[in-house]
């Protein structure tokens, strides 16, 4: 699951939810009202702070490329077992 660390009236936390709702992706909204706080806890500055399941993906211009890259991997029928291959060999 995705979960998205906002601000009131952030213009790009309001691109991530859109990004996210047009999607129909599951994820979890979390208003922060003090930066600092989070700024602590996740050594991050901007926002939104997009993770998922606990990993950094970054902000909202960083969620929408990787699911460019999703629909791509859909639209051309590459399989996981081929992207598992690819990320291993990376590592």
């Amino acid at each position: 699951m995705i979960t998205i660390y906002t601000i009131p009236s952030c213009p790009f936390c309001s691109k991530a939810i859109s990004l996210l709702k047009k999607r129909n992706i599951k994820y979890k909204q979390i208003s922060v009202k003090d930066k600092k706080e989070i700024k602590t806890r996740n050594k991050m500055t901007t926002f939104p702070q997009i993770f998922y399941k606990k990993h950094p993906i970054g902000g909202s211009d960083d969620l929408e490329f990787i699911i460019d890259i999703c629909d791509d991997l859909k639209d051309n029928n590459i399989s996981t077992n081929i992207i598992k291959g690819i990320c291993k060999d990376l590592n």
